[in-house]
C-alpha cells in the first residue's frame, strides 16, 4: 500500500479549482435569484421590444471606449519611457478585455501586460504600474461622482420611502448591502494578499509614473471621455428598453455598479453589475425588470464592440506593413 506523506501537491491542485468554484458562485447564485423571483422572464420580454436601431448608438459606444480607454495607455506608457503605437495598444485593449469577460479573475490586466511584453518588448513590471493606475483612474471617477449621485438623490429616495417600506423593497435593500459587502471583504482579502508583492516589484515604475507630469491634459481628458461614454451607452440603454431616467438615477444606476463590478473577482463582473443596477432600482422604486434588460443590453452592447476594434486594429497593422 502507498502512503502518502505530503498532501501539499493535492491541496495545491484543489485551490485553483476551488477557486474557479467561488468566482463562478457569485453570478450562478445571482442568476438564480433573477429565475426565482421572476425578473429574469420580464426582463426578457423587455428585451423582445427592444428596436434593432437603438444597437447602432450602442455598439458605437463599445466601439470607442476601448478606443479611449487605449489612447490613455499610450500616454500612461511614455510616462514610464516605453511607446506604443495606437493601433497596438486598441488591439491589446480589446483583446485583453474579451479574455476578461471569458476567464475568472482579474485577466485582464495581466493579459495586456504579456501582449505589451511579447509584441513590443515593454517589461511587465514597467507596464503594470500603468495599468493599475487606470484602474484607480477609472474607479476615482466613478466614486466620485456615483457619491454625488447618491447625495443628489438622497432626499428624492427619503421622500419616496414610505413609513413601513414593502417586504419588496426590504429584500432588494438587504439584497444590495450583501453583494457590496462581499464584494467588498473578496477585494480585501485579495489585495491584502497580492498588493505587497507587486508594490515592491514595480515600485521604481511607479515612482517613475506618479512623479511624471507628461501628458496629464491628454490623460485626464480621455479619462472623462471614457466615462462619459459609459454614462451614455447606459442612458442608451434605458431609452431603448423603455426607461426614461432622470439624469441623477442614470449616474446613480451606472456608477455605483460599474464600480463594484471593477472590483468584483468574477470574469467582467457578470451578474454583479446587474445585481447591483436590480438592488438600486428596487430602493428608488424604478422597475426592476426594466433595469435589468437595460443591463443585458449595455453588456452586449459593450461586448460586440470589442471584436470590432480587435479586427479593425488588426487590419490596419496588416495594411501599414
Amino acid at each position: 500500500m502507498v502512503r502518502v506523506t505530503d498532501g501539499a501537491p493535492t491541496a495545491a491542485k484543489r485551490r485553483p479549482a476551488l477557486r474557479l468554484l467561488l468566482q463562478w458562485l457569485i453570478p450562478v447564485a445571482i442568476l438564480a435569484a433573477f429565475i426565482a423571483t421572476g425578473q429574469l422572464g420580464q426582463a426578457i420580454d423587455a428585451l423582445r421590444d427592444v428596436s434593432l436601431i437603438w444597437a447602432i448608438p450602442l455598439v458605437v459606444a463599445g466601439v470607442l471606449l476601448p478606443i479611449s480607454h487605449a489612447w490613455r495607455w499610450c500616454f500612461l506608457l511614455q510616462r514610464v519611457g516605453e511607446c506604443m503605437p495606437v493601433l497596438t495598444s486598441a488591439r491589446i485593449t480589446a483583446l485583453a478585455s474579451l479574455l476578461n469577460y471569458a476567464a475568472p479573475g482579474f485577466l485582464g490586466a495581466p493579459a495586456k501586460a504579456v501582449f505589451a511584453r511579447e509584441g513590443n518588448d515593454i517589461p511587465i513590471s514597467r507596464s503594470l504600474p500603468t495599468l493599475v493606475v487606470e484602474q484607480i483612474l477609472d474607479a476615482l471617477m466613478l466614486a466620485i461622482v456615483g457619491a454625488l449621485a447618491l447625495v443628489l438623490i438622497g432626499p428624492v429616495v427619503l421622500d419616496a420611502v414610505p413609513a413601513s417600506p414593502s417586504n419588496q423593497q426590504m429584500i432588494w435593500f438587504v439584497l444590495a448591502s450583501v453583494v457590496v459587502l462581499l464584494i467588498a471583504a473578496a477585494a480585501w482579502v485579495i489585495a491584502r494578499r497580492f498588493l505587497p508583492g507587486f508594490v515592491s516589484a514595480v515600485s521604481s515604475a511607479t515612482r517613475a509614473l506618479l512623479e511624471s507630469r507628461l501628458h496629464r491634459t491628454p490623460i485626464a481628458a480621455l479619462t472623462v471621455t471614457r466615462w462619459t461614454l459609459d454614462m451614455l451607452a447606459v442612458a442608451i440603454a434605458s431609452i431603448a428598453v423603455g426607461l426614461r431616467l432622470s439624469l441623477v438615477e442614470i449616474l446613480l444606476l451606472a456608477n455605483i455598479s460599474l464600480l463594484i463590478g471593477l472590483v468584483a473577482p468574477v470574469p467582467g463582473g457578470l451578474g454583479v453589475r446587474e445585481a447591483v443596477m436590480a438592488g438600486i432600482a428596487g430602493v428608488i422604486g424604478i422597475s426592476i425588470p426594466a433595469v435589468l434588460a437595460l443591463s443585458v443590453l449595455h453588456r452586449a452592447g459593450l461586448a460586440i464592440g470589442l471584436p470590432i476594434v480587435l479586427a479593425g486594429a488588426r487590419l490596419r497593422e496588416w495594411g501599414a506593413r
